[in-house]
């Protein structure tokens, strides 16, 4: 709680010398350097300070030596602040060394099971007509995708299929635009 008051009366200070314009040479001589550190996650192996690669490069072979012929979910687990993005952005970094293809795709940017489901197919294709080779993919996965529509007829469901369909779209094609620079 003392630092709290020492940054106050400083500031007051310096906003009193700054109306009397003079400059409180106490003040300066007294100030420390600080610095703020933001809490984002790490993007390379560089930024690892807390030595999490080897880890991400075991993950990532471990994941590349799964079978997914039927389906594959993998999860990172853990509490708010505890380094998944991180840990993750290290392990992409080993997984596309290796040559596979990694897509995103944020969950928690839409409610609703519809609009999910159609989000989910919409961000996929457009990611997927950006890279090289996987364009028809792409394309083949939106005709899919577009298959959900049809149940907008439904009562009570289906204006919400609509509106979030709409939503997505305008989403993804933003999204589109931001990667084609």
């Amino acid at each position: 709680m003392n630092w709290t008051k020492k940054v106050f009366r400083a500031r007051d200070r310096g906003q009193q010398a700054q109306a009397s314009g003079t400059e409180d040479a106490g003040l300066n001589s007294n100030r420390q350097a600080t610095s703020v550190i933001a809490d984002n996650p790490i993007r390379s192996v560089e930024d690892d300070a807390l030595r999490r690669a080897p880890l991400a490069r075991s993950f990532a072979k471990q994941i590349l030596a799964l079978d997914a012929a039927e389906g594959l979910v993998v999860a990172i687990l853990g509490p708010w602040g505890s380094g998944k993005t991180s840990f993750v952005n290290l392990a992409r970094t080993y997984l596309e060394e290796a040559g596979a293809t990694v897509l995103d795709f944020n969950p928690w940017m839409f409610s609703g099971t519809e609009q999910l489901v159609d989000a989910f197919f919409n961000e996929l294709s457009a990611q997927m007509k950006l890279r090289p080779g996987l364009d028809d993919v792409g394309k083949s996965l939106e005709e899919y995708g577009e298959t959900f529509s049809g149940l907008t007829w439904l009562p009570v469901v289906g204006p919400w299929i609509e509106r979030g369909k709409a939503a997505t779209n305008i989403f993804s094609k933003i999204l589109q635009r931001r990667k084609e620079g």
